[in-house]
């Protein structure tokens, strides 16, 4: 909100520093009482520096780019603009640095999923003015996994939005937690582990620690050994003997 200096006074004087419509209203009372009001329009159509902070999109996934536009930037005198990019609020995992932070092009590329809160600040001669862009990652998704497997075997869970830190992700085989050997982050996210022991069959889901946000498979994963060496009975062969 905008003050106004010297409000009680018959000169008073306001400094606008966002671009929009002013109602300013002004009250009179002379000694008897008596009361009489006016007011003013002031359409305000350029501040002295201006600010505006965009994206190239306004949802992301884990592994893209994002490109940070600050040229729509501008001040009223024409002096030269100063440009600085800053993380407002990341992701807790989140290790991203901006690349060119003082340009007024500059771009990072997303790690982690959650919330992105980037600053942008513009300074020109004595004036500065400041610009935000929030957003959100996509949650979690599974496209594909290895359909069934025995305790132990490696397992590669294709997806997106998934944590790139292995502790950012917890895996489970129908309830059962599995460890998460590594992660490689690009178009399509694969997460490797291993069938844990205990696991039965059911659906394969990964939850990121940072969101809570859970991705369940497609399609159930088929345990054909267990860890005491018995199998599933779908996978016993049934032999016929015949007695001459």
């Amino acid at each position: 909100m905008d003050d106004i200096y010297s409000s009680n006074t018959a000169h008073a004087s306001f400094h606008p520093t966002k671009i929009g419509v002013y109602i300013i209203n002004l009250r009179v009372e002379d000694n008897d009482a008596a009361q009489d009001e006016a007011s003013v329009t002031i359409n305000v159509s350029t501040a002295g520096t201006i600010a505006v902070a965009t994206t190239n999109a306004e949802q992301y996934k884990v592994g893209a780019v994002v490109n940070l536009n600050g040229t729509e930037s501008s001040d009223v005198e024409g002096n030269p603009l100063n440009y600085l990019w800053q993380f407002i609020h990341t992701p807790v995992l989140c290790v991203n640095e901006i690349d060119d932070p003082t340009e007024a092009n500059a771009s990072f590329t997303i790690y982690e999923p959650g919330v992105y809160e980037i600053e942008l600040i513009v300074t020109a001669g004595s004036n500065t003015a400041r610009d935000t862009v929030v957003f959100s990652v996509f949650p979690p998704e599974i496209f594909l996994t290895t359909s069934s497997g025995e305790i132990g075997d490696e397992v590669n869970i294709y997806g997106d939005n998934f944590s790139s830190n292995n502790a950012g992700n917890i895996v489970k085989f129908n309830s059962f937690p599995a460890v998460v050997d590594d992660i490689t982050i690009g178009a399509t996210s694969i997460i490797l582990t291993t069938v844990p022991v205990g696991a039965t069959t059911g659906y394969i889901t990964v939850e990121v620690v940072e969101t809570g946000e859970m991705a369940i498979s497609p399609s159930t994963f088929n345990v054909t050994a267990y860890n005491d060496g018995t199998v599933e009975k779908s996978t016993v062969l049934q032999l016929v003997v015949e007695i001459p």
